[in-house]
């Protein structure tokens, strides 16, 4: 089937110089021939990833939503409603965390309308130095 002129996805792109940064905006009406000639040799189109989480503050501990996490991860004991005892660890660039539990939490989560609405989730990691819980 052959996509029609409307249904193809439009990409803006931004100049980016050879360093990876956003290049200066040439904001004279008409730039000189030079100035275009060096603009365009010096930066190339680029295509950014815009990630959000959806987090609520409960007693200073924040959940994030991490759609690439391998894990759920709960630095708060007081969270689980299940658990049972583990021993393991998982390796991070600074330093290995340790996991001692692994079970079930629940926790309130805020939806878009801002109702706050109670989560429970199963298979959750119990670390207590990990620095944000994840989910």
């Amino acid at each position: 089937m052959r996509k029609r002129e409307e249904d193809k996805a439009v990409v803006p792109s931004i100049p980016v110089t050879t360093e990876g940064k956003a290049a200066a905006d040439p904001t004279p009406s008409q730039p000189s021939a030079a100035v275009a000639a060096d603009a365009s040799a010096q930066t190339k189109p680029a295509i950014g990833l815009v990630s959000a989480t959806s987090t609520l503050n409960t007693n200073e501990l924040t959940w994030v939503v991490d759609t690439g996490a391998t894990l759920h991860m709960c630095k708060d004991i007081e969270l689980f409603v299940q658990f049972e005892p583990i021993e393991s660890s998982m390796e991070t660039a600074a330093n290995p965390l340790r996991i001692l539990e692994k079970g079930t939490v629940r926790f309130p989560v805020k939806d878009s309308s801002n109702v706050v609405r109670t989560v429970e989730l199963k298979d959750v990691n119990y670390v207590p130095r990990v620095a944000h819980n994840l989910f």
